[in-house]
């Protein structure tokens, strides 16, 4: 029995599809099943029962199930201490942004008080930020998003306010303002789904009722601006990335109705894997160079 089959076996029993399970793994199906089968045999028990075509997690399952579980969190949780005692010898920090772009300044405030700190900035999926703190693969998250879960804490670094961007070309190019219910007729270049952007993107046409039309997807900032300079489409983007980083042939309108929150925040670990010293001070540096920004 080792950590692969646990892996596997914890994954077959959240989906309880073989195909599906495998592909999740990028392993073939023949080798989920031949794993699941020598885990069986280990244990003495089937773990899963065939239901048709299907397969359905029983009773013995079940309970190792629960065991694994905790079992990987506890395994995970240690190689994460690991990893952050090597980041703290190689002076290394993790940190999750969507875009260091809309930051003006501040990479270059931590490069001249942090010479001998290297910092590693990432994107990461929503869904994937809890699961990186609790690992030990990342130390601090700038982000727009409130996350509530009690293992993070956290802090507004700045307010913020989203907008759209339109053509300079478009009637709506000699307006300030714009209502949500506007937008909802339009057409949109939009980020991916699962990023900050486009999850406010979608929760401020839900509020209202809207369901909005996205015609293009884009990660890249300048690609979203491009093409909608060319006229056949909108895009909602922050204000304060806008501002620092406009391109010609756009115009920024001010959504007055718009209900969500856009503050800008700051997560760290509130408990589990200790704090380093490097992570504490990288922290406060970013805390004191947004409220100097006010």
């Amino acid at each position: 029995m080792d950590l692969k089959q646990l892996r596997y076996f914890k994954k077959l029993a959240a989906l309880e599809h073989l195909t599906n399970a495998a592909e999740e793994l990028f392993i073939s199906q023949s080798t989920l099943s031949m794993s699941i089968g020598r885990l069986e045999s280990e244990l003495g028990v089937t773990l899963f029962d065939r239901v048709g075509r299907g397969i359905r997690l029983n009773a013995s399952g079940e309970a190792f199930l629960l065991e694994v579980d905790q079992a990987l969190k506890h395994i995970d949780r240690g190689l994460g201490q690991i990893d952050a005692m090597k980041r703290n010898e190689q002076n290394l920090i993790r940190l999750i942004t969507p875009t260091i772009m809309g930051f003006p300044g501040l990479m270059l405030e931590l490069e001249a008080q942090c010479k001998d700190i290297q910092i590693n900035a990432f994107r990461c999926e929503i869904d994937n930020i809890v699961p990186q703190f609790q690992n030990g693969g990342v130390d601090l998250c700038i982000i727009a998003i409130h996350l509530t879960d009690p293992a993070l804490e956290g802090c507004i670094l700045r307010k913020q306010e989203m907008g759209c961007v339109v053509s300079a070309s478009s009637p709506l190019a000699a307006r300030e303002y714009v209502t949500v219910a506007e937008l909802a007729k339009m057409q949109f270049a939009a980020y991916p789904q699962n990023s900050t952007q486009r999850m406010l993107f979608n929760e401020m046409f839900e509020k209202k009722g809207f369901h909005p039309t996205v015609i293009f997807e884009s990660g890249n900032f300048y690609e979203l601006l491009r093409i909608v300079s060319y006229g056949k489409c909108a895009a909602t983007i922050v204000y304060e990335l806008y501002k620092n980083y406009r391109t010609e042939g756009t115009h920024f309108l001010h959504i007055i109705d718009s209900d969500v929150d856009e503050s800008l925040r700051l997560y760290w670990l509130k408990e589990g894997i200790p704090e380093r010293p490097l992570v504490s001070k990288v922290k406060k540096i970013i805390q004191k160079h947004f409220a100097e920004l006010k």
